[in-house]
């Protein structure tokens, strides 16, 4: 991962930027969040921890730089509110049972840095990078209508990530970016490995 960071690092400072094409503003979205997570039992086969998506968002900071005629170099600083969504059963819902199906929210709120390469064609682009995330914090909500911090979730986390956009106006785009995250982020535990996975909406407003 590192490897891969440098090399985009060094793709933009090689690459000079046609004149008067930067650009930096910001943008706001939606993404539906999910987990990936795998409970591994002592001698016993690996187990798919069923989760459902979780509604997140973003808001941050862009900076994009032309590399030439069709390429750019992006890179953003965004807060993102990611998680999933599980199901849970308590012994007092086992002897009193309301017919409802309960879920509570896992989530994991981050400062994230999105580095894409992107390619142009017309109003349509299309990029592909890493990014690296710091968690700053982590609850599970709406458990029996309460709030818990997490303390299990690691704070870093990197991911690769895939894009599609569209430029709306001279100063109005929206994208398209899944997000796969790469590291297990569940810290102390050695039967469970839990992954992010996000797709995001967002609209881009360009300052400059």
């Amino acid at each position: 991962m590192k490897k891969l960071l440098i090399l985009f690092l060094v793709i933009a400072a090689g690459w000079q930027p046609a004149s008067g094409q930067n650009a930096f503003g910001v943008k706001a979205g939606i993404q539906a969040a999910d987990h990936a997570k795998v409970f591994t039992p002592p001698d016993a086969e690996p187990q798919d921890q069923l989760t459902k998506p979780y509604a997140g968002y973003g808001v941050g900071v862009f900076f994009k730089a032309r590399l030439g005629k069709q390429w750019a170099f992006a890179a953003e600083t965004n807060f993102s509110v990611i998680g999933s969504r599980t199901q849970y059963t308590t012994p007092s819902q086992v002897m009193n049972p309301d017919g409802k199906t309960h879920y509570y929210n896992d989530k994991i709120g981050y400062i994230e840095v999105p580095l894409t390469v992107q390619y142009r064609v017309g109003k349509l682009y299309a990029g592909i990078g890493p990014s690296v995330a710091y968690k700053l914090f982590s609850k599970m909500t709406n458990f029996e209508d309460r709030t818990y911090e997490t303390t299990f979730y690691k704070k870093l986390d990197a991911a690769a990530n895939i894009l599609a956009g569209y430029q709306l106006t001279e100063r109005w785009d929206v994208n398209l970016r899944y997000s796969h995250g790469l590291l297990n982020i569940h810290e102390n535990n050695v039967f469970m490995e839990t992954k992010n996975r996000f797709l995001n909406v967002s609209v881009l407003y360009t300052l400059k």
